[in-house]
């Protein structure tokens, strides 16, 4: 599996994430909303960046 395809599975993973947590309780703090939707900022921008660099 390249590494694009890894970044790829850790942004879906982590929007399930985000997004059960905002159905549940899970998550009540919305700091940590914010730094969970940061990471998955970070990680979509990092496999954009990789995704141009393979092509």
């Amino acid at each position: 599996m390249s590494h694009c395809q890894k970044q790829k599975q850790a942004i879906l993973l982590a929007q399930q994430l985000h997004n059960k947590s905002n159905l549940s309780s899970f998550v009540d703090d919305s700091e940590e909303k914010m730094d969970a939707t940061k990471r998955i900022a970070r990680l979509f921008n990092e496999y954009i960046f990789c995704s141009l660099s393979v092509g």
